[in-house]
């Protein structure tokens, strides 16, 4: 199997089908992160939730999941088994990651193409709300391009941070404060954690993460990077503000957003 990518705890390989050929992306969990109980609680989680969004065309079409165990010889006489947890996907052209990546392909895109792109991530933030899904970790990565001949549709991936909004709490509430993931796309209540676990955050969150992803998809860099250049010295002053018992007014970032100006690629550009 050739290896698509890696992640912080997994890989994602080409899988072929032995008797139709057909070709799928199999996600694995690496044996070493499976160790983490939180690492395990995600990838079980995505394949739950992904099971349960099959219905929803803007999302990548899940087949299967399952645990494998592989036998290794440690030396002579003593082997040792190591379970393989896997996810069975759709397999993708890529992901628009690919293209904002790179500022020549980017401003080769028309403005229509990109929209549609868009409204494609638009459309499965949607449908997965209707279920009480949320993503939590919206970004051009996680948009995987689904070529069919002459057409290209976003289907979202990448489900181990989304959270059924229906659950409560599934980790000690200081984690809500940060929220998850890249801080390059975080929305700024995370970066100046203030971060909350109810549904209605959750859904903010994402809302903030297709403003992201648009911004993206027109600088090629994500919204908070732009906002916040240095975002790590903002996550540093919320630290000293919670150790001081200060929190401040986040509606005093607002003219930073909206109409404001961000820096990419040199110039200056309304938003």
């Amino acid at each position: 199997m050739e290896c698509l990518g890696r992640g912080g705890f997994g890989y994602v390989f080409e899988a072929v089908h032995a008797q139709s050929g057909a070709r799928f992306a199999m996600k694995v969990l690496k044996p070493s992160a499976a160790d983490n109980a939180d690492n395990l609680l995600d990838f079980e989680n995505e394949g739950q939730l992904l099971s349960r969004l099959k219905s929803c065309d803007g999302v990548i079409d899940y087949i299967e999941s399952g645990v494998e165990t592989l036998t290794f010889e440690a030396e002579p006489g003593i082997t040792v088994p190591v379970p393989i947890r896997f996810h069975v996907l759709a397999m993708a052209s890529g992901s628009a990651s690919e293209l904002t990546a790179n500022p020549a392909t980017l401003n080769s895109i028309d403005w229509t193409a990109r929209l549609r792109l868009w409204r494609d991530a638009v459309v499965a933030v949607h449908q997965m709300h209707r279920y009480d899904i949320a993503h939590r970790d919206l970004k051009a990565e996680n948009c995987l391009l689904m070529v069919r001949g002459n057409t290209t549709r976003v289907k979202l991936a990448d489900f181990g941070r989304a959270k059924e909004m229906s659950s409560g709490p599934t980790r000690p509430l200081d984690n809500y404060l940060h929220g998850r993931g890249d801080m390059r796309f975080a929305p700024p209540e995370f970066l100046f954690l203030q971060g909350q676990a109810e549904k209605r955050d959750f859904i903010c969150a994402d809302y903030y993460g297709l403003g992201s992803l648009l911004v993206e998809l027109t600088t090629g860099q994500p919204l908070t990077a732009l906002v916040f250049s240095d975002w790590g010295s903002v996550v540093r002053m919320a630290r000293d503000d919670m150790l001081a018992g200060r929190r401040r007014n986040l509606s005093a970032l607002i003219h930073r957003f909206g109409w404001g100006e961000v820096r990419a690629s040199g110039e200056r550009m309304p938003l």
